[in-house]
């Protein structure tokens, strides 16, 4: 009977261990407390508040002025939920606020993070070549990715009495990145020509006649999404 109580026992400990170790790690990620349990020491200096102001540049330095809750996934697997968070496009660092202060999360220590607006979730990943890069399509076999980028366009002089200063503004541009079969990001080029190359590997009655026949438009990015989900790619 005591054998029997202790094994009992030790099988209760074990799953409520297992129950324990599951629930942290559903989705194959561990969860954090905050986003300062997963910064390592060694970043610690770089984990400064955050005062960087923009004040003399017409337009916004962020992807959103307003903080939003978002979610960070780190290079360590760890899941860090409900952050409030901002993407500073221009610097292309991630921003985050606890206890009312604003510090900078470290590139190195992020695989990802999420916006969530909404209307509609920003879902962001990190590469080393690219930084910080949006999926917007995910198939099977080609993925597409936006790469939000802003420069600073310099202000003009006054040049006589009817003219004024014209201030320093923030100028949006954006590029595209592919993979094939996630493999390493490619530029994804802005030459319809150079696009329906891409797919004509795919699509072996060629790319370009068969875009024509769905009535869809390389140059669109809802139209290749719709492309991707058609042919299932």
């Amino acid at each position: 009977m005591k054998l029997l109580r202790k094994g009992s026992l030790a099988l209760f400990i074990f799953t409520i261990s297992f129950c324990d170790i599951y629930s942290q790690t559903v989705g194959g990620y561990g969860n954090a407390a905050s986003i300062q349990d997963v910064i390592d020491p060694s970043y610690q200096n770089t984990n400064a508040f955050y005062t960087k102001t923009y004040n003399d540049i017409e337009g916004t330095a962020f992807l959103f002025d307003e903080w939003s809750f978002g979610k960070v996934l780190t290079r360590g697997q760890q899941l860090i939920n409900d952050v409030k968070l901002k993407y500073n496009v221009f610097a292309d660092v991630l921003i985050y606020r606890e206890d009312d202060k604003a510090r900078e999360i470290p590139n190195k220590v992020i695989q990802g993070f999420t916006i969530i607006l909404p209307e509609k979730e920003y879902e962001f990943f990190f590469y080393p070549k690219v930084k910080y890069v949006q999926k917007i399509i995910d198939g099977d076999n080609f993925q597409l990715y936006k790469k939000y980028k802003k420069s600073i366009q310099k202000g003009q002089a006054a040049t006589g009495y009817n003219s004024g200063n014209t201030s320093d503004k923030f100028v949006d541009d954006i590029l595209y990145y592919y993979s094939l079969n996630n493999s390493e990001l490619s530029l994804f080029p802005k030459r319809n020509k150079e696009r329906y190359s891409i797919f004509d590997e795919m699509i072996p009655q060629g790319s370009k006649k068969w875009f024509k026949s769905q009535k869809l438009k390389i140059g669109k990015e809802e139209d290749i999404r719709k492309a991707v989900n058609l042919l299932n790619l």
